[in-house]
């Protein structure tokens, strides 16, 4: 687990809400609900610098090929059946001699591409009365917002297709950071494309009728941040960090929807989260396609290294939730 800025949390529990947040609620943009932190308590009394806040959607991605042959039941006559199935249809992609794969970086199954849509559709139908999905669709007066994806394929695809009427109306880039690569070390999380360049479809995206994944690969992607394929030093909590950092160096960017992984996402809220909460992030996975809302915190303690928090009271369900 990360534990960067426990010792500060830990501390921050032991003070009465009221006396540390001096109860004030704020409304960040309709977003979420957050208690809103004071400065001059913060600066004066414990020698906190004036925190910063950052307000993202946990966007996570549909079921991939791999979910769909090792993710399901373990019931042996059945999982021997996908397996082999899966397995003819790799070799069948190599003899092809297409640049593809079910199980390396893999792609968003048929099942995937069905959710990314159902997402798509609650967006559409809910843009009209819920500010949080207006957020997320570049369509609020208030918030500025920007779309980053994690740098794998599925990750591209779902936030596409989910999103697509933003990119498309918007003209807008959605930016690829390999710093939401998923953690893990199983061939689905490893990424296929080269550094500064944007993935390519799958064979999947490409037979998806609803939606031009091939123009929007080409047209919609900013790869300026994907470094490409994660190294062996180069772990979870040095990504999650360094995507916190880039976060905060810039105003401009707003709110942020990060479309990534479910492993990531946990580990966020493992490690963010006060010590002292319970909230079910810790434990539980976000859903294929769930959205959650958050609100982070950048500040740091008598001139010390930065550190980061969530607020529990922020974290909000928007459409999914977590698994059971």
């Amino acid at each position: 687990r990360i534990k960067n800025g426990s010792k500060a949390l830990k501390h921050l529990t032991q003070f009465q809400p009221g006396l540390l947040f001096e109860n004030e609620i704020w409304c960040s943009f309709g977003t979420v609900l957050l208690l809103k932190l004071s400065g001059r308590y913060f600066s004066e009394s414990l020698g906190y610098s004036k925190p910063t806040h950052r307000t993202e959607f946990f966007h996570c991605t549909g079921e991939s090929t791999w979910n769909d042959t090792f993710n399901r039941t373990k019931n042996p006559p059945f999982f021997a059946k996908r397996l082999v199935y899966a397995a003819l249809y790799e070799i069948m992609l190599i003899v092809s001699g297409s640049k593809d794969s079910w199980f390396l970086d893999s792609p968003l199954s048929e099942l995937g591409l069905s959710q990314a849509e159902a997402l798509r559709t609650f967006m559409d139908n809910n843009k009209d009365h819920d500010e949080s999905v207006r957020v997320i669709l570049g369509k609020s007066s208030q918030t500025k917002s920007t779309v980053v994806f994690s740098n794998l394929r599925r990750a591209v695809s779902t936030g596409m297709l989910g999103l697509w009427d933003r990119l498309q109306a918007a003209g807008e880039k959605a930016i690829i950071h390999s710093d939401l690569q998923e953690i893990s070390r199983n061939p689905d999380t490893m990424s296929v494309s080269e550094p500064f360049q944007a993935t390519t479809p799958s064979w999947l995206d490409k037979a998806y009728k609803k939606v031009d994944f091939a123009s929007g690969f080409e047209n919609i992607i900013d790869a300026s941040y994907n470094y490409g394929n994660k190294t062996v030093a180069n772990n979870g909590q040095t990504r999650i960090l360094s995507f916190f950092q880039w976060l905060f160096e810039s105003d401009d960017r707003g709110t942020v929807i990060c479309v990534g992984h479910s492993l990531w996402f946990r580990q966020v809220f493992q490690a963010f989260l006060p010590d002292s909460s319970k909230h079910l992030s810790k434990t539980k996975k976000i859903v294929n396609c769930g959205v959650i809302g958050l609100t982070l915190t950048e500040y740091s303690v008598d001139g010390g290294p930065v550190q980061y928090m969530i607020d529990p009271e922020s974290v909000k369900v928007i459409y999914g939730g977590f698994q059971k």
